[in-house]
């Protein structure tokens, strides 16, 4: 399903509005049935629009969903409801230059978690504008992320894996202000 329809923006709802009321007044003056077929098409399309949206999950609804589920999983410490989102093909690049993968990670995660002021992490700032396809399995979204009082802001890449789910295959952190994608910072436990 496109994402224009899956997904469309404010903009396009907006646009169809627009469209349909006008339809309804050419409607209201004529009185014909050709304005009336133009207005119930143009309200019919309204609402297999709105209908595709709430029932069809667009690739960056499902990385949003994902992004906070694995969040809301940290903090409830299920740890293992954190991996369901992260793909086998996990690789996260040190600052030193080496490579941790998802069972590394796992074991980093085991080891925060017996930090007893460990609480998990939490998301915010996911927005439509911070969604940037690569290709047709690989896709990046943007988000401020904290533990405690450390806040970064992380660029994660989802892939699509062979089960045709969204999962993330890598992340990048930032400073908070999110400005500077050049100046990428470590992250305590990992680098």
């Amino acid at each position: 399903m496109p994402s224009a329809l899956s997904d469309p923006s404010p903009t396009l709802f907006v646009f169809v509005i627009i469209i349909v009321a006008l339809l309804g007044l050419f409607w209201l003056r004529s009185k014909k049935t050709g304005d009336l077929v133009r207005f119930l098409a143009g309200a019919g399309a309204l609402l297999a629009l709105f209908l595709i949206d709430r029932f069809v999950e667009s690739p960056r609804e499902q990385m949003v969903r994902k992004v906070e589920e694995m969040a809301k999983s940290s903090q409830d410490k299920k740890w293992e409801d954190v991996f369901l989102h992260v793909s086998d093909s996990f690789k996260y690049k040190t600052m030193a230059g080496g490579e941790i993968d998802k069972k590394v990670l796992r074991e980093k995660v085991k080891q925060a978690d017996s930090i007893p002021e460990f609480s998990g992490f939490g998301v915010s700032n996911l927005h439509r504008a911070e969604f940037r396809p690569i290709d047709d399995k690989n896709a990046k979204i943007g988000f401020s992320a904290r533990v405690k009082h450390i806040e970064h802001w992380i660029i994660a890449v989802f892939t699509k894996d062979a089960d045709g789910q969204w999962r993330m295959s890598e992340f990048t952190a930032y400073p908070p202000d999110k400005q500077d994608r050049a100046a990428r910072v470590g992250i305590m436990g990992l680098d």
